[in-house]
């Protein structure tokens, strides 16, 4: 289904992809596409204790960590590595990332949160595909409420010089707003 094991190029031919698959590569994954650009690796033999999201691709002309998460499915879906925990592959905006643009209509990166359902009725392909994101990580972390640990890495690329060469925002705290914390 997915040629040479590339589900980067799955998902750019297949942007309206929304059949679920389901499949097994043995003798100790199983593996799920839930949408376009949505694909759960989780291990059959050990239980897991970490759930695990990576997006990239929110911006569609930042690439190199949609390389960087294109390279590990590959690998994966090779079996040349394998998975402990679950792990949530988000390729974010399929239709961005093809025209290698940082959106198509709106910024996807500033519609989470709700904010895809605000503005008084504008509706476009980011505001439904930042809902459907929403409802995959809530449905991911749902489907395991015993794990030890929930984890999302959103990956960006800098597309301007930083003063911190090295950084990442804390996700937003109810009353703490977000944190940017430099290395």
């Amino acid at each position: 289904m997915i040629a040479k094991n590339d589900f980067l190029e799955f998902t750019l031919e297949n942007q309206c992809f929304t059949d679920f698959v389901e499949f097994i590569i043995e003798p100790s994954t199983r593996v799920q596409i839930w949408d376009s650009g949505v694909l759960l690796f989780e291990p059959l033999t050990d239980r897991p204790t970490k759930d695990i999201v990576l997006s990239s691709g929110v911006h569609g002309n930042e690439t190199a960590p949609i390389e960087i998460c294109s390279d590990l499915i590959t690998q994966l879906l090779n079996k040349t590595l394998t998975v402990r925990h679950r792990v949530l592959f988000i390729f974010g905006n399929p239709g961005a990332m093809a025209l290698g643009q940082r959106q198509v209509e709106e910024n996807l990166n500033r519609l989470f949160s709700g904010r895809h359902s605000q503005d008084d009725g504008v509706i476009n392909g980011e505001r439904r595909r930042a809902r459907k994101l929403e409802q995959y990580v809530s449905q991911f972390f749902e489907q395991n409420p015993q794990t030890l640990g929930r984890y999302h890495y959103d990956l960006h690329t800098a597309i301007r010089d930083s003063k911190q060469e090295k950084f990442a925002v804390y996700p937003y705290l109810q009353g703490a707003g977000s944190m940017i914390i430099a290395s």
